[in-house]
């Protein structure tokens, strides 16, 4: 297999997901702590921006859970001929792998951006 077709490595499926993810963490956080220091109340906003990050957190879980499949399927299109090694049946599971987490990972995603 030639990895010189693909363009993205696989540790960068699982790092820069978790990267992004632990910075709106600690945006959220010092945001909610900021705001309990200085102003003493628990409003509405607040309670629903630490709502979407929790929601953010649990897709990101289920992103990185997938990313090595994620790599699969993309090391496939980039490079067909690294197909010919694998059975059918580990690509159809690895599809049904993804397509499983898809919606619960739409309806956090959709959570999380509208909750702010």
């Amino acid at each position: 297999m030639s990895s010189a077709n693909i363009l993205i490595a696989e540790d960068a499926y699982k790092g820069v997901p978790i990267a992004f993810c632990v910075l709106a963490a600690i945006g959220a956080g010092a945001r909610t702590l900021i705001r309990f220091r200085n102003q003493q109340l628990r409003i509405l906003d607040d309670v629903l921006l630490l709502w979407a990050c929790i929601c953010l957190i649990a897709a990101t879980i289920l992103l990185v859970r997938g990313a090595s499949t994620l790599y699969r399927i993309e090391t496939f299109q980039a490079d067909p001929a690294a197909a010919a090694f694998v059975s059918v049946q580990d690509i159809n599971d690895a599809i049904a792998k993804i397509q499983e987490d898809t919606y619960p990972f739409g309806v956090l995603i959709w959570l999380s951006v509208f909750s702010v």
